[in-house]
């Protein structure tokens, strides 16, 4: 599975367990209904039509209609952002992965996350980016929800 439609399944997983969504049935009941996760960002997810509190003044501008799978034929990016709900769990999330490299760079063939404020001072602490590599989309899912238990479990 190319990185693309790996960035895109691993996305709509994610997003199923936000506030609302109808997480698949073997996922821990802690992490689902916006429990852990609050947001999903990705192309894959537009057009939106949903209301943003925390929308700065440029995403104000953009038409929310608009669809980029027309502009991307080949495939959303492969690279996302997650909104947790604390931000001590943004913190502690990316080096309690295996898969996923606690760093930030874009084209690489291995997996990536990263807190964005280390990056970007003025990002929200609460934000996650991630890049998905090579690997196989299921053992990123088990992954990323062992990662998450632990998480949990040491920094509740």
């Amino acid at each position: 599975m190319g990185q693309s439609k790996t960035a895109t399944e691993l996305v709509k997983w994610l997003h199923s367990l936000t506030k609302g969504q109808s997480a698949p049935p073997d996922v821990p009941k802690e992490l689902t209904d916006g429990q852990f996760i609050q947001r999903v960002y990705h192309s894959s997810l537009q057009p939106r039509h949903d209301s943003d509190t925390d929308l700065n003044e440029h995403s104000k501008l953009e038409k929310r209609d608009f669809d980029p799978s027309q502009q991307m034929p080949g495939g959303a990016s492969p690279t996302f952002a997650i909104y947790l709900v604390k931000e001590q769990w943004a913190k502690y999330l990316p080096h309690e992965v295996s898969y996923f490299v606690p760093a930030t760079s874009l084209g690489g063939v291995e997996s990536l996350m990263e807190q964005r404020v280390l990056s970007t001072p003025d990002e929200s602490p609460n934000l996650i980016r991630v890049s998905t590599g090579i690997e196989d989309v299921a053992d990123l899912k088990a992954d990323l929800t062992r990662g998450m238990l632990q998480t949990l479990s040491k920094h509740p």
